[in-house]
């Protein structure tokens, strides 16, 4: 939901509130004990943010959005959350 309430977002405060909210619930998984991804997954996600959300490009967030997506068997609901 939250990287794709940032896709194409145009108002940079508005985009970088969703893709902060994303980083938090992707970092979340961390701690999600029996879960389908691994600490090292969740960190790479995490290092492909980079260090400026405002360089982090729409084409970007898709892949990450469609790769977590795919793991959790959302991939037919992905563009609706």
């Amino acid at each position: 939901h939250y990287l794709n309430d940032a896709r194409g977002n145009t108002d940079p405060v508005t985009r970088n509130h969703q893709l902060s909210e994303a980083y938090a619930f992707i970092f979340s998984l961390k701690f999600n004990e029996g879960g389908k991804v691994t600490n090292a997954q969740v960190d790479g996600w995490l290092d492909d943010f980079g260090g400026n959300l405002y360089q982090f490009k729409d084409s970007e967030v898709e892949t990450l959005r469609d790769e977590i997506s795919g793991i959790y068997g959302l991939d037919d609901v992905k563009a609706n959350l």
